[in-house]
């Protein structure tokens, strides 16, 4: 502070990541009167060092004040900060929301936190943390708010591109979202991501590795464009590709979760439940919600039923509740038990699930996780119009056509419910659909699980090993 004025000093260096040459550095003492004009002062001197020369349109992205609260600017930046890191967690997200709301209330008018909180809600939304149609409203108020205050900012249709992705599931309206939004920003990497993730719910999966390709070339030291082209990769059945990709990603997030979860995944599509799958789970330190699901996977691909069912056992709660499912653990459970040969058991445990699930669809709209999940149990129950009619339902309200990679395991369910129904050519064609598509299933994938033993003798399961042969 001087003369009752807080002065900063600022020292830019400009490295060459390729060989960590040293290029160019400045200092730079400025009066904090204003911190968006010190700002937009450095980034010029920086593109002037560089010799890069603006576009009119990405002028205003260096030049714009988005508020003229520094304090309602703090806590934007600790929200995005919190947004952006690589793994999901509810904690994480709840407290980026509480620091952005409270620069609303600073700032009404603050359009890019108001588009934070839009993106905020819509992937909560998304992971089906909270699908409600309350949530909905806040993420489509919060849209609204962000648009209304700076209809033109790249920032705001980069969040208007992920509510049409996260929140209602347009992948088209998403995608002319962040197109308009790459018109300003056209080397961001989370533009590029929007991008890749609209391509992968069109089905369009080369095109979603060359965008991932692309964001982690821009940002070489974030994990989470790396995390995303190693699961694109696996579900372009990609293999070894995946593999070291998702070892890079270790390298950036060694302690995040997701990074270890692809490389165990492309493991099973690849190779089956193998040793190399179950070190990865193993370098896991984190509780994640994926890890029930994942461990239970990897022992019965394994064989080990038992410490499958004892996993399960273990691990909290009634449910295993994720994005791509909802199973009452008593299905699980009566998996493992058909698999050590104790049917009526098995039995049993299908019926504690089928009371589970109707009880759970009673309370709110309709959920295709739990249709699907429906299916399967009553399946399992002998009880055949049911169990189909309740997996296509699952596939009705989430079709393929919506989402080409998250839609998916509706299909696998559905192909289940026909296989235990007796009616493996049906099964046969679901899974026919699913090999034919970018996607994790892969003959041997099909080949370790135990839920597709019924077709194996079957004319129409030989006849997709031969053709698919070559898928994994």
């Amino acid at each position: 502070t001087e003369g009752g004025q807080s002065r900063v000093r600022i020292t830019p260096q400009l490295i060459r990541v390729a060989d960590d040459t040293h290029l160019w550095s400045d200092t730079y003492d400025r009066i904090l009167d204003d911190i968006f004009t010190i700002q937009s002062d450095l980034a010029q001197q920086v593109l002037a060092a560089m010799n890069i020369a603006l576009t009119d349109s990405e002028r205003p992205t260096i030049e714009v004040q988005p508020t003229k609260s520094l304090e309602a600017y703090q806590a934007y930046l600790q929200g995005k900060h919190l947004l952006r890191q690589p793994h999901f967690t509810l904690d994480s997200w709840n407290r980026a929301l509480a620091t952005l709301e409270k620069a609303v209330e600073i700032d009404p008018g603050f359009a890019l936190a108001w588009a934070q909180i839009a993106r905020a809600h819509s992937r909560l939304i998304y992971f089906k943390v909270d699908a409600s149609p309350e949530r909905s409203r806040l993420a489509s108020h919060a849209l609204e708010q962000a648009v209304t205050s700076d209809p033109d900012s790249p920032e705001v249709h980069l969040a208007a591109g992920y509510y049409h992705l996260w929140a209602i599931r347009d992948a088209e309206g998403a995608r002319r979202e962040f197109q308009i939004a790459a018109e300003q920003m056209p080397n961001n990497a989370y533009v590029l991501e929007g991008l890749g993730e609209a391509a992968r719910l069109q089905g369009r999966i080369d095109d979603a590795i060359d965008y991932y390709s692309g964001a982690a070339e821009i940002s070489p030291l974030s994990a989470s464009p790396v995390v995303e082209l190693g699961l694109s990769q696996w579900w372009a059945r990609r293999f070894e590709e995946a593999l070291e990709t998702a070892n890079r990603s270790i390298v950036l997030a060694p302690d995040g979760t997701w990074p270890y979860l692809t490389k165990t995944l492309n493991e099973w599509s690849w190779k089956g439940g193998t040793p190399r799958g179950r070190s990865a789970l193993e370098a896991i330190s984190s509780e994640h919600p994926w890890l029930p699901w994942m461990w239970f996977w990897q022992e019965i691909y394994e064989g080990r039923y038992r410490e499958a069912a004892e996993r399960l056992d273990a691990t909290p709660g009634d449910w295993v509740t994720l994005k791509i499912c909802a199973r009452p653990k008593p299905l699980l459970r009566s998996y493992t038990l058909e698999l050590l040969e104790n049917p009526e058991a098995a039995r049993t445990a299908a019926r504690q699930a089928v009371v589970m699930l109707e009880s759970k669809m009673s309370d709110g709209p309709e959920d295709p996780r739990y249709y699907s999940s429906l299916g399967i149990a009553r399946a399992m129950l002998g009880r055949r119009d049911e169990a189909v009619g309740a997996g296509r339902r699952a596939v009705d309200l989430f079709p393929l056509a919506r989402d080409a990679i998250y839609a998916q395991p509706h299909v696998q369910d559905l192909a289940h419910s026909y296989s235990l129904a007796g009616e493996f050519d049906e099964a046969c064609d679901q899974l026919g659909l699913l090999l034919s598509i970018p996607g994790w299933t892969s003959t041997t994938l099909l080949e370790v699980d135990p839920r597709w033993a019924p077709l194996r003798d079957q004319p129409c399961y030989r006849q997709l090993m031969e053709e698919y042969a070559g898928s994994g």
